[in-house]
């Protein structure tokens, strides 16, 4: 790198998108003290120490992150386009992340979002109900100044105060994804001692949304709620769709609660089935294990 010590960032002025406030809030919380300056003018840029989502170069050795030059192809590995975003988490965000979990986790999910948005790719369907989807892009862009014929002041004004927006999700997002990381370990620790395989019993609360996909035979998450319950958890097919079950619970235990589902299933503290199948609840950890081992002996 030409510079190794930023002092300066330079982004485009006027109306701000999601890639460069993001850009920003990524390099301001590792180099708190730098001055950004919002221009498209070109000695006012080529000033700048490092420069993101304007001046048409993508170059990592002389800290440019453009991604609207002619000829420019970086991207995701499932060919979502990098936008200024992508390219300065490429280049900066294993220093917030830490690891190569929680760097891609937040790589595959907010920045591919962000980018494939700015781009002006179609990343999500909405055929199927025609809702007007509302995405974090919507969230931040929104925060543009909503008068008419805003001044340049206007637009940065807004813009400074977006950005610790921006910073505050990152900070959440990257605690999030190190709790899941530590979790996941823990779910294969306990995983190892499952027995059969087709259910697993958490003796405490974890995150074990991402630790699931892993184990082909397991069927069923127990875990014990705040309330004291028991829950158990169908395991979905894969996380794109969380609510496609491997198995489900049987038909008539749906929509059930308290005596109607202690009937029909045998289980004497059971208190309550999703009407979806995926979710049942007793009152203590062996009706939880009962009941999951019911399930599966009337559906294996």
């Amino acid at each position: 790198m030409v510079n190794k010590i930023i002092k300066t960032i330079g982004t485009h002025d006027g109306s701000f998108h999601t890639d460069d406030v993001f850009s920003v809030a990524t390099l301001l919380l590792l180099y708190p003290n730098v001055k950004v300056t919002r221009t498209r003018d070109v000695d006012v840029l080529n000033k700048q120490d490092l420069i993101v989502d304007v001046g048409g170069v993508y170059d990592n050795n002389i800290l440019r992150y453009d991604h609207h030059q002619l000829g420019y192809i970086e991207s995701h590995s499932n060919g979502i386009m990098r936008s200024g975003f992508g390219l300065i988490w490429k280049h900066y965000g294993m220093q917030l992340a830490k690891t190569e979990f929680v760097f891609n986790a937040i790589d595959d999910g907010l920045v591919a979002t962000i980018d494939g948005l700015d781009n002006g790719q179609q990343i999500y369907n909405n055929d199927k109900y025609g809702t007007n989807v509302h995405t974090i892009s919507d969230y931040i862009e929104n925060h543009n100044p909503t008068i008419r014929s805003p001044s340049y002041k206007q637009y940065n004004n807004a813009f400074f105060a977006t950005v610790p927006l921006a910073q505050d999700y990152l900070i959440i997002l990257i605690k999030k994804y190190q709790q899941q990381e530590a979790d996941s370990k823990l779910f294969d620790k306990y995983y190892s001692t499952s027995g059969s395989g087709q259910y697993v019993v958490l003796p405490e609360s974890i995150n074990f949304s991402n630790a699931v996909y892993i184990y082909p035979k397991l069927l069923y998450v127990i875990f014990k709620r705040p309330d004291g319950d028991w829950c158990v958890r169908a395991v979905a097919k894969n996380p794109k769709e969380p609510f496609v079950q491997k198995i489900n619970f049987p038909d008539d235990w749906c929509a059930k609660t308290n005596a109607e589902l202690q009937r029909v299933t045998g289980v004497k503290t059971a208190k309550f089935c999703h009407r979806a199948g995926f979710l049942a609840v007793a009152s203590n950890k062996q009706d939880a294990i009962l009941l999951a081992q019911i399930s599966i002996s009337l559906q294996g």
